[in-house]
Order: C-alpha cells, then sequence, then structure tokens
C-alpha cells in the first residue's frame, strides 16, 4: 500500500497534470475515427496507464472524453 510520503508517488504526473496532451489525443482520434465513446474512453485511460499518470478514478477522464468528444462532433 503506499503512503502520502512514498518518493515514487510523490513523483509521478498527476492527471491534472496531463489534461491538455491528453485532450490533444482524445481530439485526434475523434477526428480520425469514427470510434464511439467506449473505444475513445479506453484508449484515453490506456495511454493514461502507459504514461503512468496517477488517476484519481475514471470519472475525470469519462467527463474529460464526453466534453471532447462533443466538442469536436460540433466543429466537424
Amino acid at each position: 500500500m503506499s503512503t502520502p510520503g512514498d518518493p515514487e508517488v510523490a513523483e509521478g504526473p498527476g492527471f491534472e497534470d496531463g489534461d491538455l496532451a491528453l485532450r490533444e489525443y482524445v481530439a485526434g482520434r475523434v477526428r480520425v475515427s469514427n470510434g464511439g465513446p467506449r473505444a475513445l474512453f479506453d484508449r484515453a485511460v490506456t495511454r493514461l496507464l502507459r504514461n503512468r499518470v496517477l488517476m484519481p478514478g475514471l470519472t475525470q477522464p469519462a467527463q474529460l472524453v464526453g466534453e471532447v468528444r462533443t466538442g469536436e462532433q460540433a466543429l466537424i
């Protein structure tokens, strides 16, 4: 179990740190694919895990994907 003083946890990037990069990634996926929200969410979470980003839960990435997808579809 990790503790707040754990150096590994303290040095890892948080979700807020990569918010803009994740928004850009999801926006790019919306433009080039016809995948639904579930596919976009899965790709976003996979990217976060691959980059070892600490997530507070799955609600924030789900909301981010929804916001970006809606905004990008309005532009298309």
